[in-house]
């Protein structure tokens, strides 16, 4: 994914996806993706600006177990001009020990997909 500069981030399923926990996941995505230094908007897909890059299309699935949670979190990256699948991630939480965050599991997908774009602020 070398040269990709501008992402945008949207949900594969646009119908039914604009409530407050679908949004969650949507933006938690979009700030890892610039916390680890890929400048990303999010949105509509029928609203990702020409200029985008790399289209990030996600999947999330929220379960209700005394609260909601972020049960798996899909992600698939596609080169916005070509359409071609670059990389694709899935991260799923299951076992109430183990339930994240959808903020730590966007995180951990960007850093499957980008091992090495956090290097430099460690100590």
């Amino acid at each position: 994914m070398n040269g990709m500069r501008k992402f945008y981030v949207a949900h594969e399923e646009e119908a039914g996806r604009q409530d407050d926990r679908h949004l969650r996941s949507l933006h938690a995505v979009e700030r890892a993706l610039t916390d680890h230094g890929f400048p990303a908007a999010s949105g509509l897909i029928s609203a990702m600006p020409t200029d985008t890059d790399c289209k990030v299309l996600i999947q999330d699935h929220w379960f209700w177990d005394t609260y909601w949670y972020l049960l798996s979190l899909d992600v698939k990256f596609y080169d916005a001009r070509s359409g071609n699948l670059l990389a694709s991630v899935r991260e799923r939480r299951a076992p109430p020990v183990m339930r994240r965050s959808s903020e730590f599991m966007a995180n951990e997908v960007v850093e499957a997909v980008f091992p090495s774009s956090l290097e430099g602020s460690k100590p």
